[in-house]
């Protein structure tokens, strides 16, 4: 499996709607047809976008973790939360 500097590698710093593109190209009706490169840069194009739409924070006291995409974690957050040190 690669690791996510690997995948920056291989799909260079493309912006997110070309790694959504070539996502949904690399792995349409015709993925059959892929080449072993091809099917590296699908993986790595994954392993990138799922980097990317994860925002996590961690808090420096309680050393608890927030995940900004989830709405109430994101709200909890930033209005500030109870850390049980």
């Amino acid at each position: 499996m690669l690791t996510l500097n690997d995948a920056k590698e291989i799909v260079g710093n493309q912006p997110t709607t070309a790694l959504y593109n070539m996502i949904e190209a690399l792995d349409g009706p015709l993925r059959y047809k892929n080449t072993e490169e091809e099917w590296q840069r699908l993986e790595a194009a994954r392993i990138v976008l799922r980097n990317r739409n994860t925002l996590r924070v961690v808090c420096v006291e309680c050393e608890r973790e927030f995940n900004l995409v989830k709405e109430d974690e994101a709200q909890e957050w930033y209005n500030g939360h109870d850390c049980e040190v």
